[in-house]
């Protein structure tokens, strides 16, 4: 799901080339679609010591998972995360947004209207709860005019980020989720496969 910039080619070896076997390739910005942000994105001293993707601490991934409901027309400040319930008691949180109604994961253009974390929500996750995880059903967990500050004080605090969450489905409550990231190495984000169960 995204904005576009993936691409499929077919290779030289295809059925309709009389070969007996396929073979694919396609290329697209690790941004795009469901993926997982390292710290290394937004902080250069993290990307130098090497802390990129295939350092992914999965047991942060896979476990208890709280899906919330934003309200619509609302971005995630602190005010409204103590609203929602996010708490200490929460290490994986994933916030469903007006983003998953108003289809911008299916458009081909990225849309700056998202709404996402503003500093005051991204400071609350990292200074006053246990999340290790948040993820957001858009592209970016940041709200666009705020983007540097918000990744930055999430990351900073080791809190994985997942971008480009598929949530027409989930419904608000307590879901097993195992996320599972593509294994490359030296990228400041990777691919994922989410699920919720």
């Amino acid at each position: 799901a995204g904005p576009s910039g993936f691409t499929v080619q077919s290779l030289d070896s295809s059925f309709a080339a009389g070969d007996p076997f396929m073979l694919t390739r396609f290329t697209f910005g690790v941004h795009l679609g469901t993926h997982i942000d390292m710290p290394s994105h937004f902080l250069p001293n993290e990307f130098k010591a090497g802390n990129t993707a295939e350092k992914v601490d999965l047991s942060r991934l896979m476990g208890p998972a709280l899906v919330v409901e934003v309200p619509t027309g609302s971005n995630i400040t602190e005010e409204v995360l103590r609203g929602l319930g996010v708490d200490r008691g929460v290490e994986r949180l994933i916030l469903k947004t007006d983003n998953t109604a108003r289809g911008l994961l299916r458009r081909t253009a990225f849309d700056t209207s998202y709404t996402a974390l503003s500093t005051s929500g991204a400071r609350y996750l990292a200074e006053h709860t246990q999340v290790k995880t948040v993820g957001i059903d858009y592209l970016s967990i940041a709200r666009y005019s705020e983007n540097s500050d918000a990744h930055v004080h999430v990351l900073v605090a080791h809190i994985m980020v997942v971008e480009g969450l598929v949530l027409d489905e989930a419904q608000p409550g307590w879901y097993t989720m195992a996320c599972l990231p593509l294994k490359v190495a030296g990228v400041e984000g990777v691919p994922a496969r989410c699920v919720l169960g």
